[in-house]
């Protein structure tokens, strides 16, 4: 069976959380699946948590691990301080997601999120925070 690819790219929140769940729904039953977020500017937790249910549901399948490119800073530090990388194969292009062995992935574009006014007013604040762990917050 071949590998799926799926781009996604835009801004995705709460406010799309039906649609981001039918578009990972539709990934359960594959074998193999590449979820790319390139392209991808601002993502929530309430997408991540979608991502977990996927992985869920494709675990108990007997699926492998999905796998997530992670290109943008914003993007990849979500999935680092939730270390998505214990549950998802994290890589940062594509050619390192696709499996030279097999053939070339099934590609499928995502619906686009959508640019939120009031979160893009806020854009250069959000990305000039600096993450602090817990731990090293008490030392």
């Amino acid at each position: 069976m071949r590998t799926v690819l799926v781009l996604f790219s835009g801004e995705y929140d709460v406010t799309c959380r039906k649609r981001w769940r039918a578009e990972l729904e539709r990934l359960s039953c594959e074998r193999n699946v590449i979820i790319d977020f390139s392209n991808v500017t601002y993502l929530d937790a309430t997408c991540v948590t979608e991502l977990l249910r996927l992985h869920e549901r494709r675990d108990a399948n007997g699926f492998s691990r999905e796998t997530v490119v992670l290109h943008r800073p914003l993007v990849r530090r979500l999935f680092e301080l939730l270390h998505m990388q214990d549950v998802l194969r994290i890589v940062e292009t594509v050619d390192e997601a696709v499996d030279k062995k097999e053939l070339a992935p099934i590609v499928r574009h995502a619906f686009e999120g959508a640019i939120d006014a009031v979160r893009a007013a806020h854009r250069p604040a959000l990305q000039r925070i600096q993450y602090v762990s817990a731990l090293g917050a008490l030392n």
